[in-house]
């Protein structure tokens, strides 16, 4: 189970009536997104309000890992294989190539 608090995303496990968290992935902001890539086992996008969406392993939650990040401050996400849609107050709508997941392309605004 993902969380996600103003300091990024918690990893939940629940067992024996409680819920621990086993990992952390922090960002700058408060998020406001979290969508899975189901071509990419394990890869999650977090978009958060001030640095960005950031494209992370969470394979082992205990040790997430950056893949990439878009610097583009979003207000929501949604992913269409491969394009990733994200809501930003400048550019309105940005649409990115997630293709290669370590390298998106700008596709345009």
């Amino acid at each position: 189970v993902y969380v996600a608090d103003s300091n990024g995303v918690a990893f939940m496990h629940s067992g024996k009536g409680r819920a621990e968290v086993v990992g952390r992935y922090s960002t700058n902001g408060t998020v406001s997104g979290i969508v899975p890539v189901p071509e990419e086992e394990g890869v999650m996008l977090f978009a958060d309000d001030t640095s960005g969406v950031h494209v992370v392993d969470v394979r082992n939650v205990r040790n997430p890992i950056l893949l990439a990040r878009i610097p583009l401050k979003a207000y929501g996400i949604d992913y269409v294989y491969p394009t990733l849609y994200i809501a930003n107050e400048v550019k309105g709508l940005a649409l990115y190539s997630l293709a290669s997941i370590r390298n998106p392309t700008h596709l345009g605004s």
